[in-house]
């Protein structure tokens, strides 16, 4: 509706402002849960690898017995 009211137009000028932070913080949240996902798909495969590695002495020594 024209002309629109200060009490309008700072209504929607809030509710922007609430919805672009709100966005903000789910895009924060989202990197920061993706970097923690990463990390930890790094260190499980680093776990495997020494799992792996053990894996094989164990039957390097059980082969000699």
């Amino acid at each position: 509706n024209k002309p629109i009211s200060s009490d309008q137009l700072l209504n929607a000028v809030g509710r922007a402002s609430e919805i672009l932070k709100s966005r903000k913080l789910d895009t924060e949240s989202r990197q920061s849960l993706e970097h923690k996902v990463e990390e930890r798909t790094q260190e499980v495969r680093m776990l495997s690898e020494d799992l792996l590695r053990s894996s094989r002495i164990l039957e390097s020594i059980n082969l000699k017995l």
